[in-house]
């Protein structure tokens, strides 16, 4: 299975009586009144908003001039979303949710077909969604990608770009994206340099207020939690109008990982950063994982000054 988007988790959510949510995974009263405390402390107009932002991957020199062993130099531009009068950025995390998985699939055939792709872009969207998926991703990321796959590369890039550009989304949503832990790692680096261990509580409060930017595609789920298992996960709220594509017709995985795809260089806000006791799959026990929740604004949106 793919590192990012791989085989489907057993975990099982639980349904919020009587607000039709679904939450991710089981939580308990206390853990939730914890959660809302944090959230609380973190959209405190007092707190100060820390700018600090991070790259997911190595960063692009200043002026834009790769060096020559880096992949990123043959490649056009990642394109820019710059938003829209109603989607401005830094508008919280309301969007849709759904019940059920189930919901969410109906939701998006109905809504986010994708009959309309080229045999090009499909063919494209059919390579990333399988083996060639791990070299693409270090490609955008690191500049890395072997020999022999440098101009598969150079030619799929430009047209996954295209086909995701196909669509938008018809309504603001919350999808889910699940980290390993050099996301996390790349994320701390950008408030706490140096830092060496695990992620903190302390460091997690300092997180609210970044950005981050994901330099590679974004693979997520639709429905009520990620359908992969990982070290962390990212519940994103995705802006109406944003381009993703609905890859299930078309991934070699299906309907299985439920997958939206987002384009590279994706930009997000993070607005809160908690812990939460699971039950892991197959009856391996139950561990704390840390979920984060972040919205994906415009390219060049900034956090407001205290």
């Amino acid at each position: 299975p793919r590192p990012d988007a791989g085989a489907s988790a057993t975990r099982t959510p639980e349904a919020r009586s009587g607000t039709g949510v679904t939450d991710v995974f089981p939580t308990t009263g206390a853990d939730r009144r914890t959660e809302d405390a944090l959230r609380e402390w973190q959209n405190n107009p007092a707190l100060d908003v820390n700018m600090a932002h991070a790259d997911i991957g190595a960063s692009a020199p200043a002026n834009r001039q790769w060096p020559a062993d880096d992949v990123r130099g043959q490649i056009p531009p990642a394109p820019r979303w710059q938003g829209t009068a109603s989607e401005p950025g830094g508008v919280g995390m309301a969007a849709t949710r759904f019940g059920s998985d189930e919901e969410a699939v109906t939701w998006a055939t109905q809504h986010m077909p994708s009959d309309g792709l080229a045999p090009h872009h499909e063919r494209a969207v059919q390579e990333y969604t399988s083996s060639s998926f791990d070299w693409m991703k270090s490609g955008l990321r690191e500049g890395k990608v072997p020999p022999e796959s440098r101009d598969d590369f150079v030619r799929l890039i430009p047209q996954l770009d295209q086909a995701i550009a196909h669509s938008h989304l018809p309504s603001a949503l919350n999808l889910h994206w699940g980290v390993n832990d050099d996301v996390v790692r790349q994320l701390v680096a950008a408030v706490a340099p140096g830092h060496r261990g695990p992620l903190t509580p302390e460091i997690a409060e300092r997180l609210a207020g970044t950005t981050f930017t994901n330099l590679s595609y974004t693979s997520t789920s639709i429905g009520t939690h990620s359908a992969v298992v990982r070290d962390a996960y990212v519940m994103l709220r995705v802006p109406e109008g944003h381009p993703g594509l609905n890859v299930m017709r078309v991934s070699e995985y299906g309907l299985d990982e439920r997958e939206i795809t987002l384009p590279r260089e994706m930009k997000a806000v993070i607005h809160g950063v908690y812990q939460r006791r699971i039950d892991l799959p197959n009856g391996f026990g139950t561990d704390d994982i840390w979920f984060i929740e972040a919205e994906v604004v415009p390219a060049d949106w900034e956090p407001a000054p205290d």
